[in-house]
């Protein structure tokens, strides 16, 4: 019986954290400032890789660190970060067909003292 109990609390605490991924293609991006934007222009087409936990997404590109974001609601996902006089946030948003994740729009704003710059960038199944 002791044996039983001990088994199921180490199945659902596997179960638990357990995630699953999904791959998508960057198929646009967008910024307000010229620089950003032709530095998220290399990145089309790059793969992108979606590691769904329990209350946490992590986006992995090729070449970049990974970025890890908070679930707020079913398919949204935020980040806020503040050193100093800098603010930058991160949107997630996952678009679902029959619970398959069919594309992502990841939304960022970075403001530093009175300058504010914004990106978007897209990723679609293929």
């Amino acid at each position: 019986m002791r044996k039983t109990i001990i088994l199921i609390i180490v199945l659902v605490a596997t179960f638990s954290i357990s995630s699953y991924a999904q791959t998508l293609k960057i198929t646009a991006v967008d910024a307000s400032d010229p620089k950003v934007y032709e530095k998220l222009s290399q990145g089309l087409g790059k793969t992108i890789t979606l590691s769904f936990y329990d209350n946490s997404i992590t986006l992995n590109t090729q070449g970049e660190k990974p970025l890890n974001l908070k679930k707020v609601s079913d398919s949204k996902y935020y980040k806020s970060v503040t050193t100093g006089t800098t603010v930058e946030t991160y949107s997630l948003t996952v678009n679902k067909v029959f619970g398959v994740v069919s594309s992502i729009e990841l939304n960022f704003t970075g403001k530093k003292r009175d300058v504010s710059n914004w990106a978007t960038l897209t990723a679609k199944r293929l």
